[in-house]
Protein backbone atom coordinates (compact mmCIF):
# COMPACT_ATOMS: atom_id res chain seq x y z
CA UNK A 1 0.00 0.00 0.00
CA UNK A 2 1.46 3.61 -1.25
CA UNK A 3 1.67 5.77 2.33
CA UNK A 4 1.82 9.62 3.11
CA UNK A 5 4.39 10.48 5.52
CA UNK A 6 6.86 8.56 7.85
CA UNK A 7 4.05 7.94 10.69
CA UNK A 8 1.53 6.48 8.01
CA UNK A 9 4.57 4.17 6.50
CA UNK A 10 5.95 3.14 10.12
CA UNK A 11 1.98 1.93 11.52
CA UNK A 12 1.38 0.27 7.65
CA UNK A 13 4.23 -2.06 8.53
CA UNK A 14 3.53 -2.74 11.60
CA UNK A 15 -0.65 -3.55 11.13
CA UNK A 16 0.54 -5.62 7.56
CA UNK A 17 0.76 -8.83 8.88
CA UNK A 18 -2.70 -8.57 10.73
CA UNK A 19 -4.08 -7.38 7.95
CA UNK A 20 -2.80 -9.79 5.55
CA UNK A 21 -4.25 -12.78 8.26
CA UNK A 22 -7.67 -10.97 7.62
CA UNK A 23 -7.94 -10.64 4.10
CA UNK A 24 -6.59 -14.17 3.48
CA UNK A 25 -9.00 -15.86 6.47
CA UNK A 26 -11.40 -18.39 4.77
CA UNK A 27 -14.29 -16.68 5.52
CA UNK A 28 -13.06 -13.31 3.87
CA UNK A 29 -11.94 -15.27 0.69
CA UNK A 30 -15.15 -17.28 0.51
CA UNK A 31 -17.22 -13.68 0.23
CA UNK A 32 -14.75 -12.41 -2.23
CA UNK A 33 -14.56 -15.18 -4.34
CA UNK A 34 -19.18 -16.01 -4.20
CA UNK A 35 -18.35 -19.96 -2.20
CA UNK A 36 -19.66 -18.96 1.33
CA UNK A 37 -22.20 -20.93 2.16
CA UNK A 38 -25.28 -19.26 2.05
CA UNK A 39 -26.02 -19.63 5.75
CA UNK A 40 -22.91 -18.04 6.22
CA UNK A 41 -23.61 -15.31 4.30
CA UNK A 42 -27.42 -14.51 5.58
CA UNK A 43 -26.11 -14.47 9.06
CA UNK A 44 -23.71 -12.41 8.44
CA UNK A 45 -25.68 -10.05 6.40
CA UNK A 46 -27.93 -10.10 8.69
CA UNK A 47 -25.93 -9.02 11.59
CA UNK A 48 -24.50 -6.73 9.31
CA UNK A 49 -27.87 -4.52 9.61
CA UNK A 50 -27.62 -4.36 13.29
CA UNK A 51 -23.75 -3.32 12.79
CA UNK A 52 -24.39 -0.49 10.13
CA UNK A 53 -26.62 1.04 12.83
CA UNK A 54 -24.58 1.14 15.68
CA UNK A 55 -21.78 2.33 13.40
CA UNK A 56 -23.71 4.93 12.04
CA UNK A 57 -24.66 6.01 15.89
CA UNK A 58 -21.00 5.96 16.56
CA UNK A 59 -19.92 8.14 13.85
CA UNK A 60 -23.04 10.18 14.90
CA UNK A 61 -20.71 10.54 17.97
CA UNK A 62 -17.77 11.66 16.33
CA UNK A 63 -19.32 14.69 14.25
CA UNK A 64 -20.45 15.49 17.40
CA UNK A 65 -17.65 16.21 18.96
CA UNK A 66 -15.83 17.08 15.72
CA UNK A 67 -14.43 21.02 16.95
CA UNK A 68 -13.75 21.91 12.83
CA UNK A 69 -16.91 21.68 10.32
CA UNK A 70 -14.95 19.67 8.10
CA UNK A 71 -14.44 16.73 10.70
CA UNK A 72 -18.39 17.21 11.42
CA UNK A 73 -19.49 16.84 7.81
CA UNK A 74 -16.80 13.67 7.37
CA UNK A 75 -18.15 11.77 10.39
CA UNK A 76 -21.67 12.75 8.95
CA UNK A 77 -21.06 11.67 5.31
CA UNK A 78 -20.14 8.10 6.60
CA UNK A 79 -22.90 7.89 8.91
CA UNK A 80 -25.15 9.08 6.21
CA UNK A 81 -23.21 6.58 4.03
CA UNK A 82 -23.31 3.41 6.34
CA UNK A 83 -26.58 3.81 7.05
CA UNK A 84 -28.10 4.17 2.83
CA UNK A 85 -25.94 0.89 2.49
CA UNK A 86 -28.25 -0.30 5.77
CA UNK A 87 -31.24 0.54 4.14
CA UNK A 88 -30.31 -1.18 0.83
CA UNK A 89 -29.70 -4.71 2.54
CA UNK A 90 -32.75 -4.30 4.11
CA UNK A 91 -34.56 -3.41 1.06
CA UNK A 92 -33.07 -5.65 -1.52
CA UNK A 93 -30.93 -8.36 -0.15
CA UNK A 94 -33.03 -9.49 2.55
CA UNK A 95 -35.54 -9.89 0.69
CA UNK A 96 -33.63 -11.45 -2.02
CA UNK A 97 -32.11 -14.04 -0.26
CA UNK A 98 -35.39 -14.62 1.72
CA UNK A 99 -33.96 -13.86 4.78
CA UNK A 100 -35.31 -12.77 8.39
CA UNK A 101 -33.95 -9.70 10.16
CA UNK A 102 -31.86 -10.68 13.08
CA UNK A 103 -33.59 -9.28 16.18
CA UNK A 104 -30.05 -9.27 18.28
CA UNK A 105 -26.69 -9.36 17.76
CA UNK A 106 -24.47 -12.39 18.16
CA UNK A 107 -21.20 -11.90 20.55
CA UNK A 108 -18.68 -11.03 18.08
CA UNK A 109 -20.98 -8.20 16.42
CA UNK A 110 -22.32 -6.99 19.76
CA UNK A 111 -18.87 -7.04 21.07
CA UNK A 112 -17.32 -4.81 18.18
CA UNK A 113 -20.18 -2.72 18.45
CA UNK A 114 -20.54 -1.70 21.95
CA UNK A 115 -16.50 -1.15 21.41
CA UNK A 116 -17.01 1.50 18.80
CA UNK A 117 -20.21 2.92 20.83
CA UNK A 118 -17.87 3.09 23.64
CA UNK A 119 -14.95 4.42 22.52
CA UNK A 120 -16.82 7.25 20.28
CA UNK A 121 -18.31 8.39 23.60
CA UNK A 122 -15.61 7.68 25.84
CA UNK A 123 -11.98 8.33 24.49
CA UNK A 124 -9.99 11.10 23.80
CA UNK A 125 -11.07 12.50 20.35
CA UNK A 126 -8.01 12.43 19.03
CA UNK A 127 -7.56 8.90 19.44
CA UNK A 128 -11.07 7.59 17.99
CA UNK A 129 -10.33 10.42 15.32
Amino acid sequence: MKTRGLFTQQVWELVHPTFQEITSCRFVCELADGSLPKSCFAHYLTQDVLYLIKDAEALGNLSKRATMAEDQLFFEELRNDGLQVELLIREEYLGYYELQEATSQSKAFADYSDFLLKHSLESSYEVVF
